[in-house]
């Protein structure tokens, strides 16, 4: 089952590095699916068969320089961190394969000292570091607790809530077939704030030696449970297991009505009044569908 992102304003840009000729879409390997966020090939990204999602990923050599570019000024409106859009929340997820660092590896970044915005990397101790900046040269780094525990993959998701610069890091271990370790989650000292430089995948301060697979924004903050159907493959997918949010405003997630069975979205002719609606969101911990029929 494949992720459907259609039905999601608050998707921004989706990057599933497939082929033309191959991809659902008709994109190609370095096109944006969702929006007009087409990066630019730097120094000839390799394309590899073992992927999470479609048929290939994309391997970066970091000896070879190996990145994808945007700039800021060809981002979509209202991409997180873009100038201009100010501070708002955000959220990104992805698939990596990464290979023991020698270096800090970038994975993505879109930031400049005194000028905002996030950078993504891996530092020496194979752990994954989500740092953010702010316009007056203030920035904090958070770190996941857990090392990558070798060449395998991970699904990754971090979030970020512009109300309290509150942060979520979530890591999957497919080769464990379970959660890395528990997930990171509090507070930044200081806001992530938009920037005009490029948004660099595959690179930071120094290149990734690695594979990336399903590269997805938000503008908006994913709930854990949503961050899990995309690693499963089931966000948005009719019939399929795309719920409420866990908290915060109720998200289009593309599916027909709320549905009464336990609130599972997609399904057409399970009408819910308004009043009945507002009752399930308000009393989640009772009647939150995870608790009975989900166990990822």
């Amino acid at each position: 089952m494949a992720n459907d992102f259609s039905g999601d304003a608050n998707c921004v840009a989706v990057y599933n590095f497939e082929e033309s000729g191959v991809s659902a879409d008709g994109k190609d390997y370095n096109e944006d699916s969702k929006n007009s966020n087409d990066l630019t090939d730097v120094n000839t990204v390799q394309k590899d068969a073992d992927s999470m999602q479609g048929a290939q990923s994309i391997y970066f050599s970091n000896t070879n320089n190996e990145y994808f570019s945007i700039d800021d000024g060809d981002l979509s409106a209202g991409f997180p961190m873009k100038n201009g859009v100010g501070t708002i929340s955000w959220s990104v997820c992805f698939w990596i394969q990464p290979l023991v660092p020698a270096n800090t590896e970038g994975v993505l970044g879109k930031f400049a000292f005194n000028d905002g915005g996030l950078y993504i990397y891996i530092g020496t101790d194979e752990k994954l570091y989500v740092r953010v900046y702010d316009d007056a040269a203030a920035f904090d780094t958070e770190v996941y607790g857990t090392a990558f525990d070798g060449s395998t993959w991970f699904h990754v998701g971090v979030t970020y809530d512009s109300s309290d610069n509150g942060y979520r890091i979530r890591i999957w271990d497919d080769d464990g077939g379970a959660l890395l370790g528990a997930d990171e989650t509090g507070t930044f000292s200081n806001a992530c704030t938009d920037s005009s430089v490029a948004l660099l995948i595959g690179k930071g301060s120094f290149e990734l030696d690695g594979n990336l697979d399903e590269v997805v924004f938000f503008k908006d903050v994913l709930s854990a449970d949503e961050i899990d159907q995309i690693r499963a493959g089931t966000y948005g997918a009719a019939g399929g297991d795309t719920l409420v949010p866990a908290s915060g405003p109720a998200r289009d997630m593309g599916g027909v009505g709320y549905g009464v069975g336990w609130g599972i979205m997609g399904s057409v002719g399970y009408g819910i009044t308004a009043v009945m609606r507002n009752l399930l969101m308000n009393r989640r911990e009772l009647f939150n569908p995870l608790n009975w029929i989900r166990k990822k």
